[in-house]
């Protein structure tokens, strides 16, 4: 493991640590990841990227109760990690994930929504984001992913003519209720049939973080941050990753 002189805790970051070309904010995602893969230093050996790196963090991060030490050393681990692989991200990667907090109106209800989006390829070589999740319905009460209803057992012999009635109450919240037990809800498709009847709308985006799970048995996320001498977006959280797809699903609320 390399060793490097390191003072990090969730107050601040000594000055001697960032040179003077880093003390502007970094100012888009782009950004951060040019700086991330050593794209705007003149570093050229292991330390000097791990600098760089050091200088991406909110320095004012929730350290998960533990002690100063254990944070710096599990900080280390972290950017040594990433120098030993040679990790390098883009906004196209797989493993990339955005998790979009918006305010929203849904069927006249003001609700707060996430949206999961994901970078896809499609075409040729052509590249767009696409949503991939969303959350916030069944916590609204918009959908209620819990109670069942129940179709009568005899209705079979009326040839299941009572269906009808199931789908002509005019604003049957209880709708989904009728589903089978094992038939799981899809939040997004539930919002982009709504949003097809022109009973969704986005108000306002509120934030915005970047999951990022390129590096081997880690996720860390991005932030914008408003502070002295560490504006911008930043690494806002890392940490040790057992289980990649317990994580996005999670990410997604499966």
């Amino acid at each position: 493991m390399l060793v490097i002189p390191l003072v990090m805790t969730a107050q601040s970051l000594p000055d001697m640590m960032l040179e003077k070309n880093f003390l502007t904010q970094v100012k888009s995602i782009d950004e951060f990841i040019q700086r991330f893969n050593g794209n705007e230093s003149d570093a050229t050996d292991s330390i000097g990227r791990i600098r760089d790196l050091i200088t991406l963090f909110d320095y004012r991060m929730p350290k998960e109760n533990v002690a100063d030490s254990v944070f710096k050393q599990n900080a280390l681990d972290f950017v040594n990690c990433i120098e030993k692989h040679n990790i390098k991200i883009q906004l196209t990667d797989a493993d990339m994930y955005a998790e979009v907090k918006s305010k929203a109106t849904v069927l006249g209800k003001d609700i707060d929504l996430t949206l999961i989006l994901q970078s896809q390829n499609y075409g040729n070589d052509r590249t767009r984001w696409a949503i991939i999740g969303a959350k916030g319905l069944a916590d609204a009460n918009i959908i209620d992913t819990v109670r069942f209803y129940g179709i009568s057992p005899v209705e079979h012999e009326i040839c299941f003519m009572g269906l009808g009635d199931i789908f002509e109450t005019s604003n049957n919240s209880n709708l989904i209720g009728y589903r089978g037990k094992n038939t799981p809800v899809d939040e997004l498709s539930v919002l982009l049939t709504l949003g097809m009847t022109d009973n969704v709308r986005i108000s306002i985006v509120e934030k915005l973080t970047m999951h990022c799970l390129e590096i081997p048995g880690y996720v860390f996320t991005i932030d914008e941050r408003n502070q002295s001498n560490n504006e911008g977006w930043r690494i806002s959280s890392f940490s040790k990753l057992e289980n990649k797809e317990v994580y996005i699903n999670k990410l997604l609320g499966i």
